[in-house]
């Protein structure tokens, strides 16, 4: 094999080598979605409460201000770059209105 053959044997090795580290190594890109849910809980003496979205989910929240059961609230949420919902943040929350 000729040095020349080798050269860009090599280069073509270390071509695919830094394409494979480079897409394992890349965090995936944080996303933000809207969420809404309702106010199912409020521990005032904890100063808490617990919120459940129209999947199920449950979201717990300190600092209850004027929460109250039955209120629906619009979340931003962040996906953290992962596919698991268990650990996404809230980022923002506003209230939406009142369900009896």
């Amino acid at each position: 094999m000729e040095l020349r053959d080798k050269l860009w044997a090599f280069v073509v090795v270390a071509i695919f080598v830094m394409f494979t580290v480079t897409l394992v190594t890349v965090p995936k890109k944080h996303t933000t979605y809207p969420l809404c849910a309702t106010i199912t809980y409020v521990d005032e003496s904890a100063d808490c409460f617990v919120a459940e979205d129209f999947n199920g989910n449950m979201w717990s929240f300190t600092g209850i201000e004027d929460w109250m059961v039955g209120d629906i609230m619009a979340m931003t949420m962040d996906d953290n770059g992962t596919d698991n919902i268990e650990d996404d943040t809230v980022r923002d929350v506003r209230y939406c209105g009142y369900e009896d």
